[in-house]
């Protein structure tokens, strides 16, 4: 399964186009985290939110095993 990221904004920031390759975004999210942390910047992941319909869909995949441990927990 792939990842992707997007920008939705809440309201229109002039200037600025929040088209972005999402998977390319994604795939490059822990080297992003390591900047912002050196900038002493916020973090993107620290502005991610998911509207609970997509939630639910994503939680609703019966093909896979839901009930899998956390890491470092026991099983």
């Amino acid at each position: 399964m792939g990842a992707a990221l997007y920008i939705v904004l809440d309201s229109a920031a002039p200037g600025f186009d929040p088209s972005v390759n999402g998977k390319a975004l994604s795939w490059k999210e822990g080297r992003l985290a390591a900047i912002a942390e050196r900038l002493g910047v916020t973090p993107l992941m620290e502005f991610f939110s998911e509207c609970e319909t997509d939630a639910a869909e994503f939680g609703d995949d019966s093909s896979g095993d839901l009930n899998l441990p956390l890491v470092g927990q026991e099983q």
